[in-house]
């Protein structure tokens, strides 16, 4: 689905350079000389790193819809709080092991057994989970 560039909103997911971005913020910018722009601020979803990138505002943009799926925690394979994690689907019973490039270390800690989480998932594939 194509959007134009100040229809951006934060969450969206998008392909940007070969690459699976999230919008994490934008800001439109009129500058005194030139066209007006938006200023993106994204994050690549399989290294992590963020960057802001400049789009001319009438600029057509691919997003790309991001499944969440509810989930509940199991346990930690290691026993050690390191990872992989195990969850399973609430509808089809599936378990899928997540290693720690997929589950931030931060949100590790929170994880408790039997707590629901929202998984997201592009293409069948795990990208990160979102605590309650």
């Amino acid at each position: 689905m194509a959007l134009k560039a100040n229809e951006l909103k934060r969450g969206q997911a998008l392909i940007w350079e070969n690459h699976l971005q999230v919008v994490i913020g934008t800001e439109h910018v009129k500058p005194g000389k030139g066209p007006a722009y938006i200023q993106v601020k994204m994050k690549n979803v399989t290294t992590g790193t963020i960057k802001i990138n400049r789009i001319n505002s009438s600029d057509k943009i691919d997003v790309v819809n991001i499944d969440k799926r509810s989930m509940q925690f199991l346990f930690d394979s290691s026993g050690q709080g390191k990872g992989p994690w195990v969850f399973m689907d609430n509808e089809t019973y599936d378990q899928i092991e997540m290693a720690e490039d997929i589950v931030d270390i931060d949100q590790c800690q929170w994880l408790k057994d039997g707590l629901e989480v929202l998984v997201m998932v592009f293409e069948n594939k795990p990208l990160g989970i979102e605590l309650p």
